[in-house]
């Protein structure tokens, strides 16, 4: 892991460092916060996670809870810098970690995510390795946790076919046609897990059929210009 993740204070240096919770891990602000939140009352749902984030400052459950409650009001911003402050309080490599650093990505890179300031890993060298760690991780707990897999595989993609589909704030380096050809492969399969998903009922899942497309995109520019001829037309800038 590079330096500057470790001087961000991405997690504990190991698990048994992780400050614990008194008694019962799901706490009594913890349990109020969610009671409104399941009532879709999210201002006093977020009250009491705010509640839980103070006494428990440096465990991520408040936080994650509070970004939830702030995506679901709309503040898909303010949902993003909640994930950015979780993020710091999990171990690095563990599925949660993976799954709220695929969060923090997609955050960063929507609209809203433009105003952020971004923090030290958000540069080409960086985001690179940790998406190949993300992966590594979601497929490794794919059986318990599926749609972790899906936005691995995506973001992923995304990282890798810089040229294709730009991050903002990121200045990217050149990839090589190995990376391209694992670009390519992790849409198909994010494509085709998306789909699947999709079947079984799970909600948000129909973005396989773009995926797909971006695949075949991303292709032909790739045999394009493996055979030294021009950029795909329909590549992104």
């Amino acid at each position: 892991m590079k330096a500057s993740i470790a001087e961000g204070r991405t997690a504990p240096a190991a698990e048994e460092e992780r400050p614990q919770r008194e008694g019962d891990p799901l706490n009594d602000n913890l349990k109020q916060g969610y009671h409104f939140f399941t009532a879709h009352d999210y201002a006093r749902a977020a009250k009491y996670f705010r509640r839980d984030i103070k006494a428990n400052p440096d465990t991520p459950e408040g936080y994650l809870a509070l970004a939830k409650t702030r995506c679901r009001s709309g503040d898909f911003k303010g949902s993003t810098e909640v994930r950015l402050e979780a993020l710091q309080r999990c171990k690095v490599g563990s599925a949660e970690w993976a799954e709220i650093l695929t969060n923090c990505i997609a955050g960063l890179s929507d609209q809203s995510g433009a105003e952020i300031p971004k923090p030290s890993w958000w540069n080409d060298t960086e985001l690179l390795s940790l998406t190949k760690q993300v992966l590594a991780t979601a497929e490794a707990n794919a059986e318990n946790e599926p749609l972790a897999l899906v936005w691995a595989l995506h973001t992923r993609a995304r990282v890798l076919a810089n040229t294709h589909e730009r991050l903002p704030g990121w200045s990217h380096g050149p990839r090589t046609p190995l990376q391209y050809i694992e670009a390519v492969k992790c849409y198909e399969r994010a494509a085709q897990a998306a789909d699947e998903r999709h079947a079984a009922g799970d909600a948000g899942m129909g973005e396989g059929p773009k995926w797909a497309d971006d695949a075949k995109c991303l292709r032909a520019h790739l045999n394009s210009v493996m055979r030294g001829g021009p950029p795909n037309p329909h590549e992104v800038n």
